[in-house]
C-alpha cells in the first residue's frame, strides 16, 4: 500500500506534470468553429492551448481516485483493526507532505503546484460532504481545518501570486466549513 501511494503521489509532482517547452512552443490556438469534444482539455485560456489544465486534469484522475469516499472508510477500518496499517489521516498526510515537499522548478512549476493543492483540497472537501461513513467525513474535515490554519498563516507571506492562491482557497475551504451541505454530491 505504501508502494501503491508512492507511486500515486509521483504522478502528482509539477515536474511530472509541466509540458516540456518544446510540446508547449508547437501547441496552436484552436481553429475558430470546431466545437469542443471530450478528448480536449477544459481550459481557462479560449482558443489557446491552456497549459496548466492537463495538470488539473491528471492531479483530479489520481487525487479522485487516493480520496474515493469507500477507499477512505477502508483505510478507516483497516487502521481500527491493525494500526500498523494506514490509516486514512495517513494518507491525507503522505498527501500534503508531496504537495509541500515539491519544490517547484520556476513560475510554471509553481504554478502546477497551485493547481494541484487546489484539486486536492477540493478532493478532501468532497470527500468530507459526501462519505457515507461519518469517521470519514470527520477525518477529513479535520484535515481541512488545518490546511486552512496553515493557508491563513502564509496567505500574507511570500510573492504576490502564492500569498492570493493561500488566501482565495483558505477562504473557500472555511465557506466548505461552514457549509458542507453545499459541496456535498448529488
Amino acid at each position: 500500500q505504501q508502494a501503491a501511494l508512492k507511486a500515486l503521489l509521483e504522478t502528482i509532482k509539477p515536474s511530472v506534470l509541466a509540458l516540456p517547452d518544446a510540446v508547449v512552443k508547437r501547441m496552436p490556438p484552436r481553429p475558430d468553429g470546431y466545437d469542443m469534444t471530450r478528448e480536449l482539455f477544459p481550459r481557462y485560456t479560449g482558443m489557446t492551448f491552456d497549459v496548466l489544465s492537463p495538470a488539473v486534469v491528471a492531479a483530479t484522475h489520481t487525487l479522485a481516485n487516493i480520496f474515493q469516499p469507500e477507499r477512505a472508510a477502508r483505510l478507516v477500518e483497516q487502521h481500527a483493526l491493525d494500526p500498523a496499517l494506514p490509516g486514512l489521516g495517513d494518507v491525507i498526510e503522505r498527501v500534503g507532505a508531496a504537495m509541500v515537499g515539491a519544490q517547484p522548478a520556476g513560475s510554471y512549476e509553481a504554478e502546477i503546484a497551485r493547481v494541484v493543492e487546489r484539486v486536492a483540497a477540493e478532493q478532501l472537501m468532497t470527500l468530507a460532504a459526501s462519505a457515507d461513513m461519518p469517521q470519514v467525513r470527520a477525518v477529513a474535515t479535520y484535515y481541512l481545518q488545518q490546511a486552512k490554519n496553515q493557508l491563513d498563516r502564509s496567505a500574507g507571506s511570500g510573492d504576490v501570486a502564492a500569498a492570493a492562491h493561500a488566501g482565495l482557497l483558505a477562504r473557500d475551504i472555511a465557506r466548505f466549513l461552514e457549509n458542507p451541505e453545499a459541496f456535498r454530491r448529488a
